[in-house]
């Protein structure tokens, strides 16, 4: 563990799947997180938003800490499209990235507040770590640990929460509408792969890898995923509610399509 080494050192905590389009702007956003990380705050990189995004949880900024870093007044879960549209017009909404800086003794400090039950556990694991057991102890207990993720768990609970705005071309490439925004796009705006033939149609996605011709005629913003065992047809404006489609073939055990 990081702490028992260098407790004010540093944690980074980025997702390998995130599509940068600016990497030097990214790089400096970075070096604002770790430094205001350094002084003690639990840190977000907060992103701004360029459409009404119901897909991300939203982070309000308050006062101005430093330079280029703000208070974070507070987390707001996945709006739905009204309250996106007013988070959008009001600014001083940004979308919450999931990129999380802080100290090793302030996390595991925020951990021993809010998640008390992990709290003991990793104390258990220091201890072991002393009689050379810890691998085992870890091995024994780490499925049963709380399934909760670090934003709900400690960040929205922290009460030093600050976060950095930045604008570098950020997408968590988590829908379809990401990938439509991230593709080569032809004149008419559509990101097409596999065979497919398209007649007036406008700002779709179309993908297939099914070994058929996709066709689609005047249609306008949807996206179509072809694949040997299932078909998506959806409008591109509700990318987030593929969830709602996962949703209903889990409690119908229909697990081989997901």
């Amino acid at each position: 563990m990081v702490a028992r080494k260098d407790p004010e050192a540093v944690l980074a905590v980025l997702a390998a799947d995130h599509h940068i389009a600016d990497p030097a702007g990214f790089l400096r956003v970075m070096s604002r997180a770790i430094e205001a990380a350094r002084a003690g705050d639990m840190v977000t990189v907060g992103v701004r938003p360029t459409r009404p995004e119901t897909g991300y949880g939203y982070v309000e900024l308050g006062e101005e800490l430093a330079p280029g870093v703000q208070r974070a007044r507070r987390f707001v879960e996945k709006p739905d499209e009204m309250r996106a549209l007013q988070f959008l017009a009001a600014g001083r909404f940004l979308w919450n990235s999931g990129m999380f800086f802080f100290r090793a003794d302030e996390l595991l400090s925020m951990v021993r507040q809010h998640l008390p039950g992990l709290g003991d556990m990793l104390k258990q694991y220091d201890e072991a770590a002393t009689r050379g057991e810890e691998q085992s102890l870890v091995q024994r207990t780490y499925a049963s640990l709380p399934d909760v993720s670090i934003d709900h768990g400690v960040m929205e609970k922290a009460t030093r929460v600050a976060v950095v705005p930045g604008d570098f071309g950020w997408s968590d490439v988590g829908s379809w509408t990401s990938a439509w925004e991230l593709a080569t796009r032809d004149d008419a705006e559509n990101a097409l792969f596999g065979d497919v033939v398209t007649v007036d149609t406008r700002g779709s996605y179309v993908r297939t890898t099914g070994g058929k011709v996709v066709a689609v005629v005047g249609l306008e913003d949807i996206v179509v995923v072809d694949t040997e065992d299932a078909l998506l047809v959806m409008p591109r404006s509700r990318a987030q509610d593929v969830r709602a489609v996962v949703n209903s073939l889990k409690s119908q055990k229909r697990l081989q399509y997901l």
